[in-house]
């Protein structure tokens, strides 16, 4: 019965059900078939023995099974990155740590500049190679306590936690040079803002929209430069 409480436990601590809860629970099952059938009495048989191995095999597959549905509901499937359930889920677990700890982090709004035009010219395909280069490039090159989520079309949002403004400035500004680098042959970049928690706002959406706000204004602002050189 203790490994079941700890089995449930994990459940319930890391929201979890793998291939090893299964097997876990799929063994306790067939032990339990085995001590009620011989009242008490633990009965190392050939059948038994058979009916606790099919027993933790189809726990072990029922808890992979289950593994990949959670992944698929939290993924994005086009960029293999966390999608807007599971950042929002993630961004709620780490306000209300920033909170607790007193930190600041930093959320950072990300846009694709040229994107439509990229879509309508070179076709959607070609626009989806872009949504994923771009999604991998910023997974990939972030600190291990950062995260980021695709909110829906060619806009992602960045998470630096325990971060302030300006060192996530720093980090973002990195970043946006190795993406601007991977989609220069589709004539596509990144315009980003950022905004700080608690200091620019203790109400994450209001966060959220300055962040928003600030990406915009670095989106028009390249704008008239384009103009002008034009």
């Amino acid at each position: 019965m203790q490994f079941v409480k700890v089995m449930v436990n994990k459940m319930e601590i890391t929201g979890k059900f793998d291939e090893l809860t299964g097997l876990g629970l799929g063994f306790v099952y067939s032990l339990g078939l085995v001590w009620f059938h011989n009242s008490g009495k633990m009965d190392h048989t050939l059948l038994l023995s058979i009916m606790v191995l099919i027993n933790c095999i189809v726990g072990f597959f029922i808890g992979k099974m289950v593994k990949q549905i959670r992944f698929y509901g939290l993924t994005d499937p086009l960029t293999k990155i966390c999608n807007r359930r599971c950042f929002m889920d993630k961004l709620a677990k780490v306000i209300k740590s920033a909170r607790e700890k007193q930190q600041e982090l930093a959320i950072v709004m990300v846009d694709l500049d040229n994107f439509k035009k990229c879509n309508d010219e070179l076709g959607h395909d070609v626009g989806d190679r872009v949504l994923f280069l771009t999604a991998q490039t910023i997974a990939g090159n972030l600190p291990e306590e950062a995260f980021v989520g695709r909110l829906g079309g060619d806009e992602f949002s960045i998470v630096f936690t325990d971060t302030t403004k300006t060192e996530a400035a720093f980090l973002v500004e990195q970043i946006s040079k190795k993406v601007d680098e991977v989609l220069r042959e589709y004539n596509v970049s990144i315009s980003y803002g950022i905004a700080s928690f608690p200091n620019d706002s203790s109400d994450f959406r209001k966060v959220f929209k300055l962040a928003d706000e600030a990406m915009y204004s670095m989106k028009e602002a390249k704008r008239t430069r384009t103009r002008e050189n034009s």
